[in-house]
């Protein structure tokens, strides 16, 4: 029995010793390949050089673009999965409208017509300082609804309240600098204002 355990004994060190040498084998050679791969690696470009990115999805359709718009302006813009603009993100001109002073934020309905903008607007442009913050809510007309910004002449605050036939709220400031609130008709004849 003594042999038996002796040869049992000598298998289990053989194997033993095979397996460390295994394993020390192919710890070499992954230290090497690390290292290999660590040496090339600053040698490498660390940018990534395109005109346009595009995400798509599992089905190839565009989820998030990020490229120029026609007057050469970065924008991002992301998808829903039904092909449909919902987010644009970039510079005053680069909404749907290339061209207009737009906004740096855009929401969009499911149809692509706009339902909210937060940037600058291009209603109302001052002479000395350009396009001015802006808010504006879109309605189901695609029409504005609800618009909050700054006067162009002076820079004071305005909210302006629309309807979908046209008729409107406005409370603001006037261009000599006095506060105004008038509401205004379809026609957009003022009907009643204060002072």
């Amino acid at each position: 029995m003594e042999i038996q355990d002796l040869r049992q004994r000598l298998a289990l060190l053989e194997h033993r010793q095979r397996m460390t040498l295994v394993a020390w084998l192919v710890s070499v050679i992954g230290l090497f390949a690390l290292f290999a791969g660590a040496q090339r690696a600053p040698s490498q470009e660390s940018v990534i050089k395109a005109r346009e990115f595009d995400l798509v999805d599992e089905t190839g359709r565009n989820r998030i673009i990020v490229g120029l718009d026609g007057l050469k302006r970065p924008n991002i813009s992301f998808w829903d999965e039904g092909g449909h603009v919902r987010l644009g993100l970039g510079f005053p001109g680069v909404s749907r409208n290339v061209g207009d002073l737009g906004s740096d934020i855009e929401f969009y309905d499911t149809t692509g017509h706009t339902n909210l903008t937060l940037g600058f607007s291009g209603e109302y442009v001052s002479t000395t300082t350009g396009p001015t913050p802006a808010l504006t809510l879109y309605g189901a007309d695609h029409k504005s609804q609800a618009a909050l910004g700054f006067g162009a002449e002076r820079g004071t605050p305005q909210l302006t309240l629309s309807d979908a036939r046209g008729a409107n709220i406005y409370a603001g400031w006037s261009t000599t600098g006095e506060p105004v609130f008038a509401l205004a008709g379809d026609d957009r004849v003022v009907r009643w204002h204060a002072p």
